[in-house]
């Protein structure tokens, strides 16, 4: 039996799924344009990340999790990307209008979220 609540929520859901296949799908292109990343070894990252002890840090925690999960990092190499600066005062990235899209994202009728300015 099919009620109003079904077509009701029938609209909603074909809305919501393309809503969230177009964010999906910006959020891809987007995530590729601010990583211009390359794949490396674990080598090739530490020597990468070894000016930051945060950086270097947080690879080894990574590495770590991810051997204890069976991932072997040479069969399947990370991506090493830019690590763009951010700017608090103005809660934007500086010079990374691709890394800025990702801040926020396009919200369903009726539940966007107003700027505060």
């Amino acid at each position: 039996m099919t009620g109003r609540g079904d077509t009701w929520n029938r609209g909603h859901n074909d809305a919501l799924d393309e809503t969230v296949s177009r964010n999906s799908q910006k959020y891809t292109e987007e995530h590729y344009a601010v990583n211009h990343g390359r794949r490396g070894s674990p080598a090739q990252i530490r020597d990468a990340v070894r000016g930051s002890a945060a950086a270097a840090d947080a690879f080894e925690r990574l590495a770590s999790h991810l051997a204890a999960n069976g991932v072997t990092l040479n069969a399947d190499p990370l991506t090493l990307g830019v690590a763009p600066a951010f700017d608090p005062a103005r809660e934007r990235f500086v010079d990374s209008p691709g890394a800025d899209a990702l801040l926020a994202r396009e919200y369903c009728r009726g539940f966007e979220v107003r700027e505060i300015t």
